[in-house]
């Protein structure tokens, strides 16, 4: 189990962290939870649909990578070949932590996993330069952090935006491969076309106003994107 640091210029002037945002290190998983603001990119690579937390009920999005546990069939050779990585892979190995200021503020801070496989002492990007300034490496991960943390809130107000209207409905697939081999897909949900179609004038104009119009389109036109996904995993098979 990791424990993520906050991370500093003095503790970790000389830490390095491997790879790209293409590189892959550790376990993967055939999904990721995105955000609305990824949307369009990820329509056209993935199928984008929604989770839910059986204990909580609450809802998420997420691009879906494979069928079986711990399947990526857009990774080979410890590589992502697609054209578009998720934010929220690409942000590892940091992340968004918390902390109270003096004044009892909460302030957001980032967190660095030490225990990841992609940080090192000798290779790999630099975090901060020889004057203790971060690097345009760390200046990247930091804007990634941000677009995440507030994309989540966004997104959180867009899946409110779907329950409010009872559009959230399940996708559930049932598949057969080449090689005869069948998957039921079960836990996972899309938006009803009928209930986005059936929305008022004024409604319509409400979602539009606030994004979620778009984000509703793209969703389920990532739909298409079950094809290729379905071929990749054929191939896969006959190899």
């Amino acid at each position: 189990m990791s424990e993520p640091v906050l991370l500093d210029s003095n503790t970790h002037k000389n830490t390095r962290v491997l790879g790209d945002a293409r590189t892959v290190v550790g376990p993967v998983s055939r999904n990721c939870s995105v955000i609305t603001q990824e949307f369009q990119r990820l329509a056209s690579h993935f199928p984008v649909l929604l989770t839910k937390n059986e204990d909580t009920g609450q809802f998420a999005c997420v691009a879906l990578f494979g069928f079986d546990p711990g399947e990526n069939l857009f990774v080979e050779k410890d590589r992502w070949q697609v054209g578009y990585v998720p934010l929220n892979i690409r942000r590892h190995p940091f992340m968004i932590g918390a902390q109270t200021t003096p004044a009892g503020e909460e302030e957001h801070v980032m967190l660095i996993d030490m225990q990841s496989e992609r940080i090192s002492e000798q290779d790999g990007e630099a975090l901060f330069n020889d004057r203790g300034f971060p690097t345009p490496f760390t200046e990247n991960m930091t804007s990634v952090l941000k677009t995440l943390k507030d994309g989540f809130v966004e997104t959180q107000d867009f899946i409110q935006a779907l329950l409010e209207q009872e559009m959230i409905v399940p996708a559930n697939f049932e598949i057969q491969f080449r090689n005869g081999e069948r998957r039921e897909i079960n836990g996972l949900y899309t938006i009803s076309q009928d209930a986005l179609d059936a929305l008022t004038p004024e409604q319509v104009v409400a979602m539009h106003r606030s994004g979620h119009l778009q984000a509703a389109y793209m969703m389920i036109a990532s739909l298409g994107q079950m094809e290729q996904l379905i071929e990749r995993k054929n191939q896969r098979l006959g190899a």
